[in-house]
């Protein structure tokens, strides 16, 4: 028996002896395995943290890139409308320009037809007169069955194409 008790007992000097390896095994590795093991779990901590601030900074840009990226495309699609009314405006111009041109040279042509025509009556007046000179001067012979001077055929003539009136 005195070997079981010996094997189930418990012995004071062999319980504080564990007591004291145990603490100075604890205290060793506090003093050298913690620290050591804390920089590593706050160092992983500080990685983390800044991979996350990362991650917000670059959602920060591409929420800002993407708001500027709106802004341009809606400053482009206005500038397009502008471009696009400027280009009416001046199309509508040009197009009335293009009328009033049209329109004066059809004036131009329609004064210098008038003149024509005006010139051309004036020239068949004339040739006109000079018919019924001829006219004249033949009954006037014919009337008066003799010969007359050129000076008098003349004031005879003019005479007869007054009292006809101004055929131009």
């Amino acid at each position: 028996m005195e070997q079981f008790e010996a094997l189930v007992g418990v012995n004071f000097w062999t319980a504080l002896f564990v007591l004291l390896n145990t603490l100075l095994v604890f205290f060793v590795a506090k003093k050298y395995l913690t620290g050591p093991v804390m920089n590593i779990i706050a160092q992983r901590q500080k990685e983390i943290e800044d991979t996350y601030g990362e991650a917000e900074a670059a959602r920060t840009d591409a929420e800002a890139m993407q708001a500027e990226y709106r802004q341009r495309l809606s400053a482009a699609k206005t500038e397009a409308n502008e471009i696009v009314k400027a280009a009416n405006v001046t199309a509508a111009q040009q197009a009335e320009r293009l009328v009033d041109d049209a329109q004066k040279e059809v004036m131009a042509l329609k004064r210098r037809a008038e003149q024509d025509i005006e010139s051309e009556r004036k020239k068949a007046a004339l040739e006109l007169k000079g018919d019924i000179s001829e006219l004249a001067l033949t009954l006037a012979g014919k009337v008066v069955e003799k010969e007359l001077d050129p000076s008098t055929q003349k004031s005879l003539i003019d005479g007869f194409l007054s009292d006809l009136g101004d055929l131009s």
